[in-house]
């Protein structure tokens, strides 16, 4: 390394120009599809509390539904995929997001969550 390329005091105390370079480490499509798949997560968190009874299931009908299609028509089968996956990673860290408010990893292993399967 040669003097000439080390800065000093008296470099900065002169008031000579730097110049930066920026280094784009994530493009920024990616960084729009991650903002727009976490708002479609807590966009379906939300539509849990807007719920209509089903008389021919114990499985409420919500708004997910709706947001789910949304947010693979917007996004994308990989993007909206990894917002269903943020939205089941919320809910299991124990934020109300599941059916009635509920939280944790049992509605994910109880009977609501089996009810695909039986279909």
């Amino acid at each position: 390394m040669k003097q000439d390329d080390i800065c000093s005091d008296r470099d900065l105390e002169s008031g000579s120009e730097f110049e930066f370079e920026f280094v784009e480490l994530v493009g920024e499509e990616v960084i729009g599809n991650i903002v727009r798949a976490t708002l479609l997560a807590a966009l379906t968190g939300t539509f849990v509390y807007v719920s209509i009874p089903n008389p021919l299931s114990p499985v409420p009908v919500t708004l997910q539904v709706l947001d789910v299609f949304f947010a693979g028509v917007f996004l994308g089968p990989l993007w909206g995929g990894i917002s269903m996956i943020l939205y089941l990673l919320s809910g299991a860290v124990r934020a109300p997001v599941f059916a009635g408010g509920s939280a944790g990893i049992d509605p994910l292993f109880g009977n609501t969550a089996e009810y695909p399967n039986r279909c």
